[in-house]
């Protein structure tokens, strides 16, 4: 009987233990889609101040969506960490990261919409080193970007 019983904890213990386990390794699976949803509340409430002419703060938003990959990892899978950890081990997250360079142009743009030059520069002088284009371009897709994601708002809204 004791015997039993031992084996029984045992088992328990070893399975608590590898439950665990699962749950670490694929925490940074969970944290990425955690970042991915967060980044894009973060997105959808700096569009809801720039359509309410609250452009500054707007643009901290944005900053804060652009700053969600320099976060550590916080989240732990509580329940059904199986598929993260497979994704894990078979390696398919391994070249997929969260930008910090994510909506920079945006936040360019907003900061320099607020009339904050100072705050917009770096984003603006990373841009044209990484990817070569100019400020007038930059300017275009941003407004573009930011243009079409509040009439969305506002359409959705009307439904």
């Amino acid at each position: 009987m004791t015997n039993k019983l031992l084996i029984g904890v045992l088992l328990f213990l070893s399975g608590v233990a590898a439950g665990v386990t699962l749950c670490w390794y694929a925490s940074p699976v969970w944290s990425y889609n955690e970042s991915i949803g967060f980044r894009e509340d973060l997105i959808n409430a700096s569009i809801t101040r720039y359509r309410e002419g609250r452009v500054a703060e707007a643009a901290v938003l944005m900053q804060e969506a652009n700053e969600v990959a320099a976060r550590p990892d916080a989240a732990w899978p509580l329940m059904f960490p199986w598929h993260a950890a497979i994704l894990r081990a078979t390696g398919v997250f391994s070249d997929v990261h969260v930008s910090r360079d994510y909506r920079a142009p945006e936040t360019a743009y907003l900061f320099r919409a607020a009339g904050q030059e100072e705050l917009s520069r770096p984003y603006y002088e990373r841009l044209e080193t990484q990817r070569g284009r100019n400020q007038a371009q930059i300017d275009a897709s941003a407004a573009a970007f930011i243009r079409e994601a509040a009439l969305f708002q506002e359409r959705e809204k009307a439904k």
